[in-house]
C-alpha cells in the first residue's frame, strides 16, 4: 500500500501519472481499460490520494485541504468533472467519493470549508444523475468504448458511492443493480469482487444521518 510519504512527495512534484499507477495499483483491481483511461486526467490521481489521505490520518490535513482546493477547482459549475472536455462519470464519482470522506471527517461540520463541501458534494451527485441512463441505471461512457465499459464503470461507481447514504436521493440504484445482476455472470473475476463488495456495502449500510448544514 502507498504510503504517507510517497504519497505526499507524488502530490507535491505534481506527478500525477506516477500517482495514478501507484495508488490504482493497490488496493482494488482497477481493470486496464478504466486505469488507462483515468491516467489522462489528474483528477482521478487527486481524488483517489485523498481518499487514501482520509483513511490515514483521521482528520483534516493541510495535504487534504491541498488536494480538496485541487478538485474543488476543477469542478464544472453544473457539478460534473470532466474527461477530454466532456463530463465524465467515473471521475466525478471519483471526486465525489473523495468530498464524502471528507465530510466524513472528525469535525467537519463545525470547519469554514463544511457548507462549500456539502455544496459542492451534492452537485455532484446531482450531475452523476444526469449521466445515468433513465431506463437501465448505467451510467455513460465515451462512444469510442464498448457496452463492456459501461458495465465495468457502473460497477466502480457503485462500490466509490456504496457507503455514501446522499447517492440514494440522487441517483437510480434500483435499476442499476438489477441491470449489473442480470450480466453479473460476464464480470471477469476482478471486476465481480468489486461488484460482491458494492453490494455487502449496500446491504448492510446502516439508516442515513443527515449531515449537518
Amino acid at each position: 500500500m502507498l504510503s504517507l510519504h510517497r504519497m505526499s512527495r507524488l502530490i507535491e512534484s505534481d506527478d500525477t501519472g506516477r500517482l495514478w499507477a501507484e495508488l490504482a495499483g493497490h488496493g482494488v483491481n482497477w481493470p486496464l481499460p478504466l486505469r488507462v483511461r483515468l491516467e489522462d486526467t489528474p483528477v482521478a490521481a487527486w481524488a483517489l490520494a485523498l481518499r487514501r489521505l482520509c483513511e490515514l490520518t483521521h482528520g483534516p490535513t493541510p495535504l487534504a485541504r491541498q488536494l480538496t482546493h485541487r478538485l474543488l477547482g476543477t469542478q464544472q459549475p453544473h457539478g460534473a468533472w470532466t474527461l477530454h472536455d466532456r463530463d465524465d462519470a467515473l471521475t466525478t464519482a471519483l471526486a465525489a467519493a473523495a468530498l464524502h470522506r471528507r465530510l466524513r471527517e472528525p469535525g467537519a461540520d463545525r470547519r469554514d470549508d463544511h457548507a462549500r463541501l456539502r455544496l459542492a458534494h451534492e452537485a455532484a451527485l446531482a450531475a452523476l444523475d444526469t449521466l445515468q441512463h433513465p431506463a437501465d441505471g448505467l451510467f455513460g461512457g465515451p462512444e469510442d468504448q464498448p457496452a463492456e465499459y459501461r458495465l465495468t464503470q457502473s460497477v466502480f461507481i457503485l462500490f466509490l458511492l456504496a457507503e455514501d447514504h446522499g447517492a440514494a436521493g440522487h441517483l437510480k440504484l434500483l435499476p442499476l443493480r438489477d441491470t449489473l445482476d442480470r450480466h453479473a455472470d460476464r464480470f471477469d473475476p476482478a471486476v465481480r469482487e468489486v461488484y460482491d463488495m458494492a453490494n455487502l456495502l449496500l446491504d448492510h449500510a446502516p439508516a442515513p444521518t443527515p449531515l449537518a448544514a
